[in-house]
């Protein structure tokens, strides 16, 4: 079992990385929610063990000890979102039901809103337009299809629909996607089955464009994604597990996109990170979470 680290900058690069009480053998993901960074993650293993958080005040140095989001083991890595002025964590239970929590403020303990009826594999990504939530997701039985469903209040949702690279095409992925909202538009990044990672852009409501190479590189996992600065930020990270991709260095690599151009890698050496990022921004200040180990 490793432990989670995080580090921060408010500009690019990274090091000095502080370990937190958190330990995991998957990735995490993170957000920032009223003054806060909310990190979660499964408690050790998938299929096991349950889900849980670690949160930090913006007037804080240490990351607090971990709470519980759900003892339910979970069957992928928790997606965690900000959706109508509450925080809310979902996931793909070992029960076969998706389960959605939310933060009580008041006890600032998650409480079982619902369970959903979404078939779900993976860890979906989520996106809010215009008040309405977009989440994309693998289902059972179609695993190499990316769907997507919205809400305005998650409890009607619309029909689940699958995602096109073209209009006719459906998009063939094995990975897990990452979706933001950006320059009016929910962003959709996935790596294509064949090699590379795609951008699609959405409208929430009928159009999408065409799927566009953003990047070739052979990431193995999907990468996180914050708003900083003015430029859409991704991370990505060398190496997936404890098994060392050939010529990684367990670094982090960053890109920033303007909305037309991704320029080149920034890159953040000695971290030890491993798995997917968790990745927010608090008070101007980049921080990144993940499960490694620090040279």
């Amino acid at each position: 079992m490793q432990k989670i680290w995080t580090t921060s900058s408010p500009h690019a690069i990274f090091d000095h990385s502080y370990k937190t009480a958190a330990t995991t053998e998957e990735g995490c993901r993170a957000v920032h929610f009223k003054g806060r960074l909310y990190c979660v993650y499964i408690d050790g293993l998938r299929d096991l063990d349950g889900v849980k958080f670690i949160s930090r005040a913006s007037n804080a140095s240490l990351w607090s000890g971990p709470g519980t989001v759900s003892d339910t083991p979970a069957r992928a890595q928790p997606c965690i979102f900000v959706f109508r002025d509450q925080l809310h964590v979902i996931y793909a239970s070992t029960l076969g039901t998706t389960l959605l929590l939310t933060l009580d403020e008041a006890s600032g303990l998650f409480v079982l809103t619902r369970t959903l009826a979404l078939n779900l594999a993976g860890t979906p990504s989520a996106a809010v337009l215009e008040g309405r939530l977009q989440l994309f997701y693998h289902a059972i039985g179609s695993e190499t299809n990316l769907w997507c469903r919205s809400t305005l209040d998650l409890n009607e949702w619309n029909r689940a629909e699958v995602v096109k690279r073209d209009g006719n095409y459906s998009i063939a992925t094995r990975l897990d996607s990452t979706a933001i909202t950006y320059q009016r538009l929910v962003h959709l990044i996935y790596k294509d089955a064949a090699g590379g990672f795609y951008l699609l852009k959405y409208d929430g409501i009928r159009q999408w464009t065409r799927a566009q190479l953003l990047l070739g590189n052979d990431y193995p996992d999907p990468p996180a994604a914050v708003v900083h600065n003015g430029l859409l930020k991704l991370f990505f990270n060398e190496a997936a597990g404890d098994t060392k991709q050939a010529g990684a260095s367990y670094n982090v690599h960053q890109y920033a996109y303007d909305g037309n151009v991704l320029g080149p890698a920034i890159v953040s050496t000695h971290l030890g990170a491993t798995n997917s990022i968790g990745a927010a921004v608090q008070d101007g200040v980049l921080n990144i979470l993940y499960r490694g180990k620090p040279d």
